[in-house]
């Protein structure tokens, strides 16, 4: 359900602060994971955990 969800990166002081990103895969094969990996809007991937993170409504879920 997470897997292509927008994100805005929210864990001050981190370089990648205030950028927009997507989900794509979580870090491990966990049921309900902390970690998820993630690509920029500017192409860098990386994992943070989810208490770093913070969704962004899909552009679907706008629609309705």
């Amino acid at each position: 359900r997470m897997i292509g969800h927008r994100i805005l990166i929210t864990k001050k002081g981190d370089e990648l602060y205030g950028l927009e990103a997507v989900i794509t895969k979580s870090h491990n094969k966990s049921k309900k994971p902390m970690y998820w990996w993630f690509r920029t809007t500017t192409g860098i991937e990386a994992y943070k955990a989810k208490t770093s993170l913070k969704l962004l409504p899909n552009d679907e879920e706008e629609e309705e």
